[in-house]
């Protein structure tokens, strides 16, 4: 385990070579370890892309995360990874939403066929349950 002085040194080393660009980065993902610690967010991962989710009337669940410089590719796009991120979150969400309490559901499958590149200021998704079976795999 990393020690608060070890970390605090690290830290001030990095910053003091650190260009705005990854200044900028690790304060967003700071902002994201801070929204964990505070309960903002169900995991580390959805602290760093900084999700934020709405339930929808129909019963749908939708997520958004904001564009920035710690989510995008050298190609100032978002990162394909980013985007299945993204997607694994919103319907895993909505997947966990729908079990049984004491249940939980996993992702056992995923493809992404990428259309177009993320830009823009928010990466949107939203899904919807199709169709639900009972299948135990444990």
């Amino acid at each position: 385990m990393t020690d608060t002085k070890t970390l605090s040194t690290d830290i001030q080393d990095f910053l003091q070579s650190a260009t705005d660009e990854e200044k900028e980065v690790l304060q967003q993902f700071l902002n994201g370890l801070r929204q964990k610690h505070e309960g903002h967010h169900p995991s580390y991962v959805s602290g760093w892309i900084q999700a934020e989710g709405d339930w929808n009337e129909d019963g749908s669940y939708q997520i958004r995360i904001p564009i920035h410089k710690g989510v995008q590719n050298p190609l100032e796009i978002v990162h394909g990874g980013v985007t299945a991120t993204l997607m694994d979150t919103c319907m895993g969400t909505l997947a966990n939403h729908s079990t049984p309490s004491k249940k939980a559901a996993v992702t056992m499958e995923i493809k992404v066929n990428y259309l177009k590149p993320g830009k823009g200021d928010y990466l949107y998704c939203r899904s919807e349950v199709i169709s639900k079976v009972q299948k135990r795999f444990f």
